[in-house]
């Protein structure tokens, strides 16, 4: 019989702190505040870059590298209605 659940301690600690800061108050709010608003920030600002992969190259070789922007979610909907209809048809 699992005492925790699924997702985890980290989970867990999280919102028990967010729980007890909105009931309790005091240093508990200030607690709940800090985690969770850390984690909206980062958020809003966006994540951090991450390694696709490596590649050494010899020596006298280009390398040219483009990055595209992610589609929103407007985007992505309308991609997948045009998708559907394509299918159907």
């Amino acid at each position: 019989m699992r005492l925790l659940p699924a997702g985890g301690v980290r989970r867990f600690v999280r919102r028990a702190i967010f729980y007890r800061g909105l009931s309790r108050g005091g240093a508990w709010l200030g607690l709940s505040a800090a985690l969770w608003g850390g984690r909206r920030v980062r958020r809003f600002f966006g994540r951090t870059e991450q390694r696709v992969g490596t590649l050494r190259l010899p020596p006298n070789t280009g390398l040219a590298l483009a990055t595209g922007v992610p589609a929103s979610r407007r985007q992505r909907r309308r991609a997948r209605r045009v998708a559907r209809r394509a299918g159907a048809v």
